[in-house]
């Protein structure tokens, strides 16, 4: 039997696996491209062992990573105040990155007439209001009002300069906090959660200067 026509079929899922775009259908064409050289290079004259061998090495790196992905994309369901906050604030971020960012923040809670940055001081932390209102102050003169889905001292947070206002919750708040040493050790693995930290963080700000 002729398995030539079986090997020719093969290449041309070889070639079809690179034009796709989707890294999932790259790894499955190429797990059954491979397999499709088997039968070819086993009944040759010499069965080519060799080649066998590492098609085989080729088929499992493949399906350790088909696994990974598929374990990636299975769908996740957020609680019920992240699920907030990503409408809010994260809707480009998917469910699976909006958790990994929430594993490294902490909850916390502040009361009317707790501070919750001062002013002068230096930014260590991120900080999204989850619910409640604050204001804006200095020397005592409010100048904004933030509210829930906003983020608070986050210029000061970016460029690392003392933050220029004291923020007071108006009513009881609840907020989300993300310290800058957590998030830096976060961000050297997750590039991609970062750059849309970034632009989430500018809308925010231009948002507020609209407001102003």
């Amino acid at each position: 039997m002729d398995f030539t026509t079986l090997f020719f079929f093969a290449n041309i899922l070889f070639c079809a696996a690179y034009v796709v775009r989707d890294i999932l259908w790259l790894r499955v064409l190429t797990i059954v491209a491979c397999l499709s050289t088997f039968p070819y290079f086993y009944f040759q004259p010499e069965p080519l062992y060799s080649a066998m061998f590492w098609q085989s090495a080729f088929i499992l790196i493949n399906v350790f990573n088909l696994t990974n992905l598929l374990l990636e994309r299975r769908p996740v369901e957020l609680p019920d105040d992240i699920s907030r906050l990503h409408t809010l604030v994260f809707r480009s971020l998917t469910p699976r990155e909006v958790l990994k960012l929430f594993s490294i923040a902490e909850w916390d809670i502040a009361k009317p007439g707790e501070f919750i940055v001062r002013k002068d001081q230096i930014a260590n932390h991120l900080l999204l209001i989850y619910s409640g209102k604050a204001s804006v102050e200095s020397d005592g003169e409010q100048f904004a009002v933030t509210g829930d889905g906003q983020f608070i001292a986050e210029m000061s947070y970016m460029t690392g300069m003392r933050t220029s206002a004291d923020v007071v919750a108006s009513s009881e708040v609840r907020y989300v906090r993300w310290t800058r040493k957590k998030l830096d050790a976060f961000f050297e693995k997750e590039s991609g959660i970062k750059n849309v930290l970034q632009v989430v963080l500018s809308h925010d700000l231009i948002g507020k200067l609209k407001q102003d």
